[in-house]
């Protein structure tokens, strides 16, 4: 698959920004999923990483393998992770690409008023920018997978974020909503990052 630029929902992107701003100056991400090019699903992910947390931002062989069975089971596609660089620029480090991500998501905390959310297309050691472009939340329907309900979006940006640190606390005192399932490749990949 060949993107010539990512969509996602204003809702997706604020939660994304606020979850790196609610984290800083540590680094945080998670996993971002959908179909047509359009960011459907996020799923955050707790810092994995046991020292320096503003430096490094690492997830688990289980984190991963829970994102694609998550994604899977929604019938969409994995896009990769996404993750903060609390100081520095929305660029793929020489870290990044060492994870043969094919796609990398970047928030630039640099300057923290204006956060910077930028998409990469990787190619071994080369990389070039994909755009992203926001759209607006009307008329989208937004699934509450726990709640297995439906219901159009609103500018409920606070609701959002108290459900996304939920989920982030959830995480922390490692209490998963979703069931761990047996791996489907044990090769032994993980992921993290140095900014």
């Amino acid at each position: 698959m060949t993107v010539d630029v990512f969509i996602i929902t204003q809702r997706h992107y604020e939660i994304i920004v606020q979850q790196a701003v609610k984290n800083y100056p540590e680094e945080s991400g998670g996993f971002l999923g959908g179909e047509n090019n359009t960011i459907k699903a996020i799923l955050p992910v707790f810092n994995q990483h046991l020292y320096d947390r503003t430096k490094t931002y690492a997830i688990t062989d289980d984190d991963i393998l829970r994102a694609h069975r998550f994604f899977e089971k929604h019938g969409l596609e994995f896009y990769g992770v996404y993750h903060t660089h609390p100081h520095g620029i929305a660029e793929p480090s020489k870290q990044d690409l060492r994870t043969r991500q094919k796609y990398h998501f970047i928030v630039s905390l640099k300057d923290l008023k204006n956060p910077e959310f930028a998409a990469w297309t990787v190619s071994g050691s080369t990389y070039a920018r994909t755009p992203i472009k926001v759209i607006n939340n009307k008329g989208i329907t937004v699934v509450d997978l726990n709640q297995k309900t439906t219901q159009i979006t609103a500018s409920s940006m606070a609701e959002e974020l108290r459900r996304l640190q939920e989920i982030i606390e959830n995480m922390q005192k490692g209490i998963n909503t979703y069931p761990l399932l047996d791996p489907i490749n044990q090769d032994g990949s993980d992921f993290s990052t140095i900014a």
